[in-house]
C-alpha cells in the first residue's frame, strides 16, 4: 500500500482551519496575492472524509487532486466546482513548498503503490540511498520517522540527489540535493520508501522532462561556447531569458547554470514549453554552426542524456534534426 501523501503536513504540524465558503475564497485570493507555492489540503466539516489536494505555484492552481485510495488529477481550472462537502463549509491545511519541492510532492501524490519498503536504523540511511542512486532508473525516496518526513529525488545512474525536502515540527528545509537534514535526524528507526519510475506517472513524466531540459540545455551552451566563444551563448541566452520574462515562464538561464522553477499542470504543456526553448538554442545555432554541426551537437547530446530521461524526451520532441 502506497503511503498517505498527506503525512507530510502532520510531521509539519499543519493546523486545519475550518472555513466558510466566502472565507475560503479570501484565503485562495491571500495565496494568489502572495504568490505562494504551497499544496492545500481540503477536506469537509462533516460526513465521510473525501480529500482534495489542491497544488498551488506562485500564485496558480496548477493541479488538483481527489484523493481517495489513490490520486486523481481533476481539472485544475475547477477548483470551486471540485470542493468537497457541498460547498457550505470546509476544512483547510496549509504546507509551504518551492516549486523543486512542489515537483516532488507531485510524484509522491500519484503514486500507485509501486515501491520497495523497509524498516531500518536512521544510521544507515546514508547507506540505503548509496545503494539506491545506482539504480539505472529515478526513484523517489521517501523516509518517514515518528516525527519527521523526508523526500528526495534519485537521479539515477550513480547521479547525486537532486532536490530534497525535510519536514519537522519545527521546521521545513528545502534543499537543492543536500541530504544532511535527513541523515542527521536524531530518531533511531526509518521507514524507507522507494518509489520507482518505470510506471510513468503525469508527474514523472514532468520531471523527466525538466531534467532532460535543464541537462540539454546545459550542454548545448557549453559547446557552443567551445565552438564560437561567447558571442552566441550570450545572444541565446538574451533570447532564452526574454522568452520565458514575456510568457511567465519561471525560467532563468546563464552562462554557467540552467534555474527552472516552472512547474506545469501537464506533461504536454511542459513538453511544449521545453520544445520552443530549445528550439531557440538549435535555431540560433545553424546560422552560426552549419545545420550539420549543430544536429551532431544535439546527437551527441541525446547519446549522452540518460536513458529514462531521453525516451521521455523523445516522446514529446518536435524539433527533428536535418
Amino acid at each position: 500500500m502506497k503511503s498517505d501523501p498527506f503525512c507530510l503536513f502532520d510531521a509539519a504540524n499543519s493546523k486545519w482551519q475550518v472555513l466558510s465558503l466566502d472565507q475560503f475564497v479570501i484565503a485562495l485570493q491571500t495565496f494568489q496575492g502572495d504568490f505562494q507555492t504551497c499544496v492545500l489540503e481540503i477536506e469537509p466539516v462533516r460526513g465521510a472524509r473525501a480529500n482534495l489536494a489542491a497544488l498551488l505555484v506562485r500564485g496558480q492552481v496548477i493541479n488538483l487532486y481527489k484523493v481517495d485510495r489513490q490520486s486523481t488529477r481533476l481539472d485544475s481550472r475547477d477548483l470551486m466546482a471540485a470542493l468537497p462537502g457541498g460547498r457550505s463549509a470546509l476544512r483547510m491545511r496549509v504546507l509551504v513548498l518551492t516549486p523543486y519541492t512542489a515537483r516532488l510532492v507531485k510524484i509522491l501524490l500519484e503514486q500507485r503503490g509501486n515501491e520497495t519498503s523497509a524498516s531500518i536504523k536512521s544510521e544507515h540511511l546514508e547507506q540505503v540511498v548509496d545503494g539506491a542512486l545506482q539504480s539505472p532508473a529515478p526513484l523517489l525516496l521517501h523516509a518517514s520517522w515518528p516525527s519527521a518526513q523526508g523526500l528526495a529525488i534519485l537521479p539515477g545512474s550513480g547521479l547525486p540527489p537532486r532536490h530534497a525536502l525535510f519536514i519537522a515540527s519545527n521546521q521545513i528545509l528545502h534543499s537543492a540535493g543536500g541530504m544532511n537534514a535527513l541523515y542527521g535526524w536524531k530518531e533511531p528507526a526509518c521507514r524507507v520508501r522507494l518509489y520507482r519510475s518505470q510506471e510513468i506517472t503525469p508527474a514523472w513524466q514532468e520531471y523527466f522532462l525538466h531534467f532532460a531540459f535543464s541537462w540539454l540545455a546545459g550542454y548545448l551552451l557549453g559547446r557552443y561556447e567551445e565552438l564560437t566563444g561567447r558571442l552566441l551563448s550570450n545572444a541565446i541566452i538574451r533570447d532564452l531569458n526574454f522568452t520565458t520574462s514575456a510568457n511567465g515562464w519561471n525560467i532563468s538561464v546563464s552562462a554557467t547554470n540552467i534555474t527552472d522553477q516552472a512547474v506545469f499542470s501537464s506533461p504536454q504543456e511542459a513538453g511544449q514549453v521545453y520544445q520552443r526553448l530549445l528550439g531557440i538554442l538549435l535555431h540560433h545555432a545553424g546560422p552560426m554552426l552549419g545545420v550539420s554541426l549543430t544536429d551532431m551537437i544535439l546527437r551527441e547530446g541525446l547519446a549522452r542524456l540518460q536513458a529514462p530521461y531521453r525516451l521521455v524526451y523523445e516522446q514529446f520532441r518536435t524539433y527533428e534534426p536535418a
